[in-house]
């Protein structure tokens, strides 16, 4: 990997992708963990293709993006000023900020934060993108839940686009921060309301219906860690409603497989294995059909072998009834999905219950 992109550099130092192979070869050397020839790959992307504004910006944006999925938030904001001391004005440059504003919240430093977002809504009111880049801001305000500032962003976002996709992901973001506040349920139904009768025929929109529930299912996790599964029951049950109620109301046949999918985790959570079972039977039910495309079966198939093992081990199932269909389960896994994560933990159950 590393030799073909400094390979490309050499011998097309001029051409468009050359930028582009330094970036690759930069985050190859990140995974190997090699700082020192890291740096020497983004001081000759600094030192070579600055001048080349447009794609230089959009080639650092991506080497910040990189260095957030890597938690390296430091280096992601250390990159961004750099590349702004260079230009700070050019279109291009507000996504360097965007991704500057988000790398500052999760270091919990919100002047710096605050300070990014002064600047785009000085430098770049008109810009074609300010709407979605305030949008994205709004959801990295929302994710590290400083929900007021983010329902604030998503009203800036509403109020300067008519983008059917930026409007919806933003309703999409207040519904979400609406599930954290107290008295929730009536917020998140209209939201609800508003994306299935304003949106319909969005294609994203079964993606953020499934998500809104799923910010439930997340307070619900939130909640057990921190009081036991009882107290996050109410907020499982309301993520299984959406899900429920909405999900054969939209036509993306794949976020109807994820809502039956989830349903089945939320009571498994719930240790209420039998509900459990029967939210994954439907769906293995339905591979002939909706399902027939659906790239997590493996995982279904997994967590209801592992749903069969629970029962039976808390006496609600006979082991001699529990057993064939564990070891069943664990068959169609290991033939039907040799290389899924879950085959070595399959594998040493059906060893367990073929002894």
């Amino acid at each position: 990997h590393q030799t073909l992109c400094r390979r490309i550099v050499s011998d097309f130092p001029d051409h468009t992708l050359a930028p582009w192979a330094l970036k690759h070869e930069f985050t190859g050397y990140v995974a190997l963990n090699d700082q020192a020839s890291a740096e020497a790959t983004l001081n000759q992307l600094f030192s070579k293709y600055s001048e080349s504004t447009a794609v230089f910006l959009t080639v650092i944006g991506d080497v910040q993006n990189y260095c957030q999925e890597k938690n390296d938030h430091s280096l992601a904001i250390e990159v961004g000023h750099r590349a702004l001391a260079i230009n700070s004005t050019h279109e291009n440059a507000i996504w360097i900020y965007q991704n500057l504003t988000s790398s500052y919240l999760d270091l919990n430093a919100a002047e710096q934060a605050a300070a990014m977002i002064n600047t785009i809504l000085k430098t770049f009111p008109e810009h074609p993108a300010f709407a979605q880049v305030m949008n994205e801001i709004a959801d990295s305000y929302r994710k590290n839940q400083q929900f007021a500032k983010a329902i604030e962003l998503y009203q800036a976002t509403l109020s300067k686009t008519e983008d059917e996709d930026v409007r919806l992901n933003a309703y999409a973001g207040m519904g979400k921060v609406a599930v954290w506040t107290e008295n929730s349920d009536e917020a998140v139904a209209l939201i609800i309301h508003k994306l299935m009768t304003d949106y319909s025929d969005t294609q994203k929109l079964g993606f953020h219906v499934f998500q809104i529930a799923e910010e439930y299912y997340s307070r619900a996790l939130d909640t057990e860690k921190k009081d036991g599964y009882r107290s996050a029951e109410p907020f499982y049950l309301k993520a299984i409603s959406i899900w429920k109620a909405k999900s054969s109301q939209i036509s993306d046949t794949y976020h109807q497989c994820m809502a039956q999918h989830f349903i089945g985790n939320a009571y498994r959570e719930m240790k209420d294995f039998e509900k459990a079972i029967l939210a994954y039977d439907t769906l293995l039910k339905q591979q002939s059909g909706i399902a027939a495309d659906y790239d997590k079966i493996w995982d279904v198939q997994t967590k209801l072998v592992l749903c069969y093992y629970e029962l039976c081990k808390n006496g609600g199932m006979d082991k001699n009834e529990a057993y064939p269909k564990i070891e069943q389960a664990c068959k169609v896994i290991l033939e039907d999905y040799p290389d899924c994560p879950s085959r070595h933990g399959i594998q040493h159950l059906l060893e367990k219950v073929t002894q």
